[in-house]
């Protein structure tokens, strides 16, 4: 099969005009393998955030939005760029509902949880809907 290698190499000129190569060739077949695999699984990860009808939305520990879904746009009225550093808070009905998903959603025990939380949420044009969440690490 094909294998990929690595060269690091210096000539040096010798009296007689030939060249001396000093190096090292490193095989990186592994290497390049891994990073196939991961550009793999980086697109299918892609295709299938973007393609989820229902909005997705990644936050820091902060609750600050750092990536989302196209499906936003149908379920919130915003477009991705629209939220993307804003605080999670322009989603929620209230600023309790904010604080209320802080306390049961993102606190330590729910986050290694499967459990689904119901709370109400607000889209673009100010209409209140209630919508499930969950919390991950």
């Amino acid at each position: 099969g094909v294998r990929w290698r690595h060269c690091d190499a210096k000539p040096q000129l010798m009296d007689d005009g030939s060249t001396l190569w000093h190096g090292i060739i490193i095989d990186i077949t592994d290497k390049k393998k891994a990073e196939e695999k991961i550009k793999e699984q980086q697109l299918l990860f892609e295709t299938m955030f973007q393609t989820i009808s229902d909005a997705i939305v990644i936050t820091d520990k902060h609750r600050r939005i750092i990536l989302a879904n196209q499906g936003i746009t149908s379920t919130f009225g915003y477009l991705p760029d629209e939220v993307v550093g804003q605080s999670s808070e322009i989603l929620y009905a209230s600023v309790e509902n904010f604080r209320q998903a802080g306390v049961e959603v993102f606190n330590e025990p729910a986050l290694s949880s499967d459990k689904l939380y119901l709370l109400a949420y607000r889209n673009k044009f100010n209409v209140v809907f209630p919508g499930e969440t969950f919390g991950a690490k």
